[in-house]
């Protein structure tokens, strides 16, 4: 029997303890924070939608090698849907992120990453506290 798995990427930029957030606007996790990201495309890798997205929604111009792997949560949403998320963390980079994507978030934020506020999207906080205790895989069947 075939299903359909519902493959994203979180891409989170750190500057010493601080981590680049942005407040998401209409739809899934509206009014939350949530690093950039989205949905990897039919035939995309997961590092491909990273580079892509970070272009699309920051202004960033990435390389696969700063692309450092953080965290895979594989799971369902509160829709049932099967989803594996991935989470890179991003240390050096040129430029500085702009919100190129301002009718789909409010702001972007630099937050300390240990102390992250509740209105954070919770199955992102979930996986990058995992990532910060150095584990890799999570499985998350709650709906």
């Amino acid at each position: 029997m075939s299903h359909t798995i519902i493959p994203a990427v979180f891409v989170v930029f750190r500057r010493g303890e601080n981590i680049l957030l942005g407040r998401r606007l209409g739809g899934w996790g509206s009014g939350l924070l949530c690093p950039p990201g989205g949905h990897v495309e039919a035939g995309e890798s997961f590092s491909a939608a990273a580079i892509r997205e970070m272009r699309e929604e920051i202004g960033i111009e990435l390389e696969l090698h700063q692309l450092v792997p953080h965290h895979i949560m594989h799971r369902k949403n509160a829709e049932g849907q099967e989803r594996i998320d991935m989470y890179f963390v991003v240390e050096n980079w040129q430029g500085e992120p702009v919100n190129k994507e301002p009718h789909k978030c409010s702001e972007l934020v630099w937050l300390d990453q240990k102390d992250l506020p509740g209105d954070c999207v919770a199955i992102f906080k979930q996986g990058f506290s995992l990532g910060l205790k150095n584990v890799m895989y999570s499985e998350n069947w709650a709906i």
